[in-house]
């Protein structure tokens, strides 16, 4: 099964981020970044190269004092992004003012994720398959979420407006 590796090496003042494509113990590919967002371009590239969504990151931290290593593993798969059946933002307006429900449920996975991941953007939405992608930058995910809370709030989803002032509070 090829999933992605992502390994975050300190040495001293200076942090690595290894991204390796494995497939069971052969690494199939494997670039370093010198920086979080360099990491996470990577990762997508590779996910959307090898079709794969199963992430692993690693975290090791290494010092000259000692010999030991730190490992924390976390074990992240991003969800499908789904696609929507219109082909410009004009169409995705009014489909969303018909599907309220699809983008706010949309806003919780995608936020939750891209907090969980460390991203800056978020995939929202595929438009109609064809590899366009309505995003969120991260200074938006709030709005989002509060908008989101509201929606819940009128549809007495009770338990969704939990998780979207959890969501706020973690950003």
């Amino acid at each position: 099964m090829i999933k992605i590796v992502a390994e975050v090496v300190k040495k001293r003042n200076k942090t690595l981020f290894i991204v390796k494509v494995v497939d069971g113990d052969h690494v199939l590919e494997e670039e370093t970044a010198t920086s979080i967002n360099g990491r996470d371009q990577l990762i997508w590239n590779f996910a959307e190269q090898f079709n794969t969504t199963d992430i692993v990151i690693l975290n090791k931290s290494t010092s000259n004092n000692t010999s030991k290593s730190n490992v924390e593993v976390k074990n992240f798969k991003f969800s499908e992004i789904p696609s929507i059946p219109v082909l410009d933002m004009n169409d995705a307006a009014d489909f969303f003012d018909d599907h309220e429900d699809i983008i706010y449920n949309r806003v919780l996975v995608a936020v939750r994720e891209g907090i969980e991941s460390g991203r800056d953007v978020i995939r929202l939405f595929e438009l109609n398959g064809s590899g366009v992608f309505l995003t969120s930058e991260k200074e938006d995910w709030k709005p989002g979420l509060e908008n989101a809370e509201k929606f819940f709030l009128q549809t007495e989803e009770y338990e969704k407006c939990a998780i979207c002032r959890d969501l706020m509070l973690q950003l």
